[in-house]
């Protein structure tokens, strides 16, 4: 089980990165734009992505690495997760409801933070068209610091 805070931290509007490796190991990065713990064991998440780079829809068939590094617009606390992907399926009305809920904190903080005109955010930031379902199998504490990279008990 994700700690609390930490849940309410990567649900809660994070900058969230997303990284996959193809089947002949060339790394690919892109951007998430929302997620959810699903309560159980084992730990799973829901990761909101969107279609438009088919390279890393590939990269996130069943059985494949990913990892998702959240971070926290206000603070910088930043949490990575090593998951193994359950395969891309279509958006849920919950996926649909949290995606703009995510969406429109996220732009908020940065907007508040950065200066950085909403409709411009607003432009940029893309609307999830699928989820990657992904069971957690390790977590480390990348916040800025001397405690970055440590392993996290989940």
């Amino acid at each position: 089980m994700i700690d609390p805070k930490v849940r309410r931290e990567l649900e809660a509007g994070s900058s969230l990165i997303l990284g996959t490796v193809s089947p002949d190991d060339q790394p690919r990065a892109s951007r998430a734009w929302g997620l959810r713990i699903v309560d159980g064991e084992p730990t799973t998440v829901r990761l909101l992505i969107d279609r438009l780079d088919p390279i890393v829809v590939e990269n996130l068939a069943p059985g494949r690495f990913l990892s998702i590094t959240g971070c926290t617009i206000d603070t910088l606390a930043s949490v990575q997760l090593k998951c193994r992907s359950l395969g891309v399926v279509e958006l849920d009305e919950l996926d649909r409801a949290e995606g703009m809920r995510q969406r429109d904190a996220f732009i908020s903080a940065v907007a508040r933070i950065d200066g950085i005109p909403r409709e411009i955010l607003e432009a940029w930031v893309r609307q999830p068209t699928a989820v990657c379902l992904a069971e957690v199998v390790q977590m480390f504490d990348q916040t800025p610091g001397p405690q970055a990279g440590a392993a996290m008990r989940f």
